[in-house]
């Protein structure tokens, strides 16, 4: 495969690491991104890492203008960043929306804006948004108020980017896992039935079947990796 290059959002995180590594063993070069607070990553062959407050569109427009100048062609965008916080309606606060506004549906649709013009002007390429299971169900929902309703934008936003994608040889696909095997949910899930949770191995393994079937990619916008 020609080399490929992937922007990967959120690519210190749980499920960001084994995705940046995958993709490196897939033969693409990443350029990832870790937020301002994040320890500096050390640099190896065909990754690069960025440090970017994706809350912020002007620092992230820049990010993506960078990334193009240097890089080149962007042929995928992986846009995993994203936070979680617990709450039924009545505890859910103002800020509690807006934080997670900012953390699920800001850092994507900031990457994504400028991404995908930079696409449309190639004629080519596959955004990739990680949805939630609680957004589509109003009984998982109802325990993580602020969380579903800021993952409900991300289905919205896929749909408005396919409205026109297939103009111009474009996809965006979410993928909404249940729970994600990781270190972190094992801890706060001990007594949890870990089998029954969705591995980043998996996950990843779809990102690069959607990224490499663009046929795949159109015919299934929302894969649903859960029980």
């Amino acid at each position: 495969m020609p080399q490929k290059n992937v922007i990967i959002t959120g690519a210190t995180g749980n499920l960001g690491k084994v995705v940046t590594q995958k993709f490196l063993q897939a033969g693409y070069t990443v350029i990832a991104t870790t937020s301002p607070r994040s320890a500096n990553s050390a640099q190896v062959e065909n990754l690069s890492y960025y440090q970017v407050d994706l809350t912020d569109e002007s620092e992230s427009k820049s990010f993506v203008e960078k990334v193009i100048a240097t890089h080149g062609q962007i042929h995928a965008a992986l846009l995993l960043a994203g936070g979680f916080t617990p709450g039924k309606l009545e505890k859910t606060s103002g800020d509690d929306v807006n934080r997670m506004f900012a953390l699920n549906f800001k850092t994507a649709l900031h990457v994504a804006q400028p991404v995908w013009a930079h696409m449309k002007q190639q004629q080519e390429g596959n955004i990739i948004l990680i949805g939630a299971k609680p957004a589509l169900n109003g009984n998982d929902a109802k325990n993580a108020v602020a969380y579903s309703l800021s993952k409900s934008l991300i289905f919205k936003l896929a749909e408005i980017l396919n409205a026109e994608g297939n103009q111009h040889n474009l996809t965006a696909n979410v993928i909404v896992p249940g729970t994600i095997d990781t270190p972190d949910n094992r801890s706060a899930m001990p007594k949890a039935d870990f089998s029954k949770w969705i591995s980043p191995d998996a996950m990843t393994e779809e990102m690069l079947h959607i990224c490499s079937d663009t046929d795949y990619a159109r015919e299934n916008p929302v894969i649903r990796m859960f029980e």
